[in-house]
């Protein structure tokens, strides 16, 4: 059975080549909206100012960080993202660019993560990766606040922050994986004629929709249609609230959630391997969870994502590592609810839980879970 290619092996096949013979294309986009991905405060920030290297520099004092610290990027993104970028920092077509303008903010108050930075392809064009969640609590609960807001704070920082590094370049490539999709998405729907001008296509990698009325939005038909998703055959999060782009589904070797890894899309040569359409089950449940979602009003909203985190905060948790080793104390929280609430909640769950689709998918996304980490134990 032949071995299926992935993102990594795009920079190997490719590695060699330069933007100029090899022009850009979506596995670049893709690579870069990984690095954002990354915790750079070490590398990038220096006494509290933001500096610039090429990835070659970059990864080579990353390569070093991660030997003098227990440098790990949490509970569900993939370490494949550090290997990529080391892989990067060796090859040709990538070492000299230079990513800068970092940022990585984390504000309890106003409920965001948020972290993005750029890449200079040569003077004139400049590539802008958001960032998706993170290990942290807050980052999660900031993705859980679209169900009843129209804007999240990140989704302003974006604009703000495309605006700024926009200045004196011609041609913009803005991408994003996850919530940094959304982020893609939003940031170029919503920026400014002089920006917009500028943004010559935008990648969205498995990440959330709208959820505002488009008729609310200036320009929308026109800047729409620089925009393409890319999403992978069993997509879940890729299929939340509501796409109007171009939708491209590609081929992964993971099943259900898995699938939301990037290193698990299969590539062909210089672009991702494509198949006509989206699995049942994963057409299935983004019918469930609109028709569930749509059926919740405002207040239910509320009380499941603010009380959801919380009983989890309150297990002296503020990341998603954390709350894996004290699902006791969660457990123990969410008994101590009143009824009215415990109600609402369990009405939710079984609701999905009586779904056969949902809970078969459900169960081969643990099976496969566990079977993942084993693999990654037995090469360590």
């Amino acid at each position: 059975m032949n071995k299926t290619r992935n993102l990594r092996d795009y920079i190997a096949w490719r590695g060699d080549l330069s933007f100029d013979y090899e022009p850009f294309n979506a596995l670049d986009a893709a690579l870069f909206s990984q690095l954002s991905m990354l915790n750079l405060d070490e590398i990038l920030i220096k006494n509290k100012k933001h500096i610039k290297m090429t990835i070659e520099a970059a990864s080579l004092k990353l390569n070093d960080h991660c030997k003098e610290t227990n440098y790990r990027l949490g509970l569900i993104m993939p370490e494949d993202i550090i290997y990529a970028f080391m892989e990067m920092g060796k090859a040709a077509r990538y070492k000299d660019l230079v990513i800068g303008n970092y940022i990585n903010e984390i504000d309890d108050v106003n409920q965001t993560q948020f972290s993005a930075l750029t890449i200079d392809l040569d003077r004139n064009t400049r590539i802008v990766s958001f960032s998706g969640t993170d290990d942290t609590l807050i980052g999660w609960k900031e993705n859980f606040n679209m169900l009843y807001v129209d804007t999240t704070a990140g989704q302003h920082l974006s604009c703000a922050y495309l605006e700024a590094v926009s200045r004196k370049y011609r041609h913009l490539y803005v991408c994003g994986h996850s919530k940094g999709a959304n982020l893609a998405l939003y940031s170029t729907l919503h920026a400014l004629p002089k920006v917009e001008r500028k943004i010559e296509k935008t990648f969205g990698f498995d990440g959330p929709g709208l959820t505002e009325d488009i008729e609310l939005i200036d320009d929308f038909d026109k800047n729409i249609k620089k925009i393409v998703f890319f999403v992978p055959d069993t997509s879940i999060i890729g299929c939340l609230f509501d796409h109007y782009e171009e939708v491209k589904v590609v081929k992964a070797n993971a099943k259900g959630l898995n699938q939301h890894d990037l290193f698990t899309w299969e590539v062909c040569l210089n672009d991702f391997c494509y198949v006509p359409e989206r699995s049942k089950e994963s057409l299935h449940i983004e019918a469930k969870l609109k028709d569930m979602i749509s059926k919740m009003d405002e207040h239910t909203k509320h009380v499941f994502v603010e009380i959801g985190y919380k009983i989890l905060t309150e297990s002296n948790s503020s990341t998603l590592t954390e709350v894996s080793t004290e699902l006791p104390k969660i457990v123990k929280n969410f008994m101590n609810l009143d009824s009215k609430t415990k109600n609402l909640f369990t009405k939710i769950f079984l609701e999905l839980a009586k779904d056969k689709i949902i809970r078969e998918t459900t169960y081969e996304n643990i099976k496969e879970y566990f079977k993942i980490q084993k693999e990654k134990k037995a090469k360590k």
